[in-house]
């Protein structure tokens, strides 16, 4: 059970590093030490939540519903890890740091400010799940439920992706909107390949995320706000860069086959 565990955390981790670093390329080069920490991560994750189900915390009754959850918990220490614990943070954090009043200059304090993020959202998350569980004895309707879980889970990406790039780029409502219409759009998708309701709502916010960011990435290659008004320092990813589109390809058709065939 491990090895199938440890495999859906690297290709999840591989799909995540794709769509960064399609983004990213042209503006601050392709670093290949860094393309594996989302799998790194992914793998943490994942023993995690194979420590979680042999608990009878969760339940996984499907390994694409598996790639999802990994991807959401992912994405909650990639950001952290990215914005707060490197010492080298990324620069579309300034914007929310200097809103915020987080002491980003001095890193001791930024470290201590990420832990305790972390510890936030991972309790959210958490507890989150424990309310999902709950939720269908206080709500019988199937279609209700769904539409329920599904705008929760957009929710989180929306308020979470408002929180670091509202203060530069605006807070715009139609944006805002986007990702729970898309979390509802999911749960219709996935309503049918679990029972677990923690598992049902997780999946949701990853299955967001990889829906957004094929949309923002790759169709209409949307630049992060923090390189708009910035020339690219390494145009030649711009033709480079289509390999991290297989990649990430690779990663949505394992997701699909885990889905439709565990």
């Amino acid at each position: 059970m491990l090895i199938y565990y440890l495999f859906v955390g690297i290709v999840a981790g591989i799909t995540v590093a794709s769509w960064n670093s399609f983004k990213d390329s042209p503006w601050e080069n392709f670093h290949p030490y860094r393309f594996p920490r989302s799998s790194i991560v992914g793998i943490v994750v994942s023993i995690l939540l194979l420590f979680a189900e042999q608990k009878k915390l969760l339940t996984f009754d499907n390994f694409g519903l598996l790639f999802l959850t990994i991807i959401t918990f992912e994405r909650l220490s990639g950001e952290i890890i990215k914005g707060f614990l490197k010492k080298d943070f990324h620069l579309e954090f300034i914007s929310a740091f200097k809103l915020y009043c987080v002491p980003y200059q001095d890193y001791g304090k930024r470290f201590i400010v990420g832990i305790i993020l972390f510890g936030l959202g991972l309790t959210s998350l958490i507890l989150l799940g424990i309310g999902a569980n709950h939720l269908p004895s206080l709500i019988s309707n199937k279609l209700i439920l769904w539409i329920i879980y599904g705008f929760i889970g957009g929710l989180i990406s929306a308020i979470a992706g408002a929180w670091k790039d509202a203060p530069f780029e605006g807070f715009k409502f139609y944006k805002f909107l986007k990702s729970p219409l898309v979390g509802i759009f999911g749960a219709f998708i996935l309503q049918s390949y679990t029972s677990f309701s923690a598992v049902f709502l997780y999946s949701i916010i990853g299955f967001e995320r990889l829906t957004v960011e094929f949309y923002k990435t790759f169709l209409t290659r949307k630049i992060r706000g923090i390189f708009k008004e910035q020339k690219a320092k390494y145009p030649e990813w711009f033709g480079k860069r289509k390999i991290f589109f297989g990649s990430y390809i690779f990663g949505v058709c394992i997701f699909v086959i885990l889905l439709l065939y565990t």
